[in-house]
């Protein structure tokens, strides 16, 4: 039985933003999937979505910045 990792999932999603920016552009399905992946983060650890979405993306500046 797996278990729900917060931490792995930040990083796998902030790289996946990180991703994005550098695309430029993500299909909408990827998009969608992303931002269900963000609410189910936030429920996980109890904190608004829109603020793990902004950790998410400062997160992904700082490692498009490397």
């Amino acid at each position: 039985m797996k278990t729900y990792d917060a931490g792995d999932q930040r990083e796998q999603l902030a790289q996946d933003y990180a991703d994005w920016i550098a695309a430029g552009f993500i299909s909408t399905e990827k998009a969608q999937r992303f931002y269900r992946r963000v609410r189910i983060l936030a429920r996980a650890i109890s904190r608004p979505w829109q603020e793990v979405l902004n950790v998410i993306k400062h997160d992904a500046e700082t490692i498009t910045s490397d």
